[in-house]
């Protein structure tokens, strides 16, 4: 698909809800097409990427509408991540495992704003709590220490500089954690 917003952002991807975070921040959607493909017979259909939209990114690049790349559809109908919402009361919020990267970064389902409001420096899992600071990159941690760091799509991760914060804390996508005070 390709997708307007009224932020004058254009995206190009598939209908699977990857992109709905990005379209609710920029958004609302003002139009979205279904893109049409056209393949040789003897190609497969593993790479959309490569065969779907980089041609279609391409043509928005020269100037191209996206009503010229294919079939309107109703940006109602577009899929949608379920992400949870945080629980935030108080002095605290509970927060999901969103996911973990390879580097053992821990992706939270709160914004960076959340955090602010809460306050929270320490993560309490299975009844142990740990400290931890908000930093604004890496390298304001001491190696090993456990920080929380507002990411470019305005979420927090809980990270260890140099080291694996999911290791350091036992969790994995799908925990839950509390932040507090």
């Amino acid at each position: 698909m390709a997708v307007d917003t009224a932020g004058g952002c254009t995206f190009v991807g598939p209908d699977n809800g990857l992109l709905g975070p990005v379209l609710e921040r920029l958004g609302p959607v003002t139009a979205s097409v279904e893109l049409a493909v056209t393949r040789p017979p003897d190609v497969g259909v593993t790479f959309d990427g490569r065969d779907v939209f980089a041609p279609a990114a391409a043509r928005l690049a020269a100037g191209a509408a996206p009503g010229q790349l294919g079939t309107p559809i109703d940006p109602a109908g577009l899929a949608t991540l379920d992400i949870p919402a945080p629980v935030i009361a108080g002095g605290r919020a509970d927060v999901e495992v969103l996911w973990v990267d390879r580097f053992g970064n821990v992706q939270l389902n709160l914004t960076g704003r959340q955090l602010a409001a809460v306050g929270a420096r320490a993560v309490v899992h299975r009844g142990r709590s740990r400290p931890f600071r908000v930093v604004t990159g890496f390298g304001d941690l001491a190696p090993g220490e456990l920080g929380a760091l507002v990411d470019a799509n305005a979420m927090v991760a809980l990270v260890v500089d140099r080291g694996s914060a999911a290791a350091a804390l036992g969790v994995r996508a799908g925990g839950q954690l509390q932040l507090r005070r």
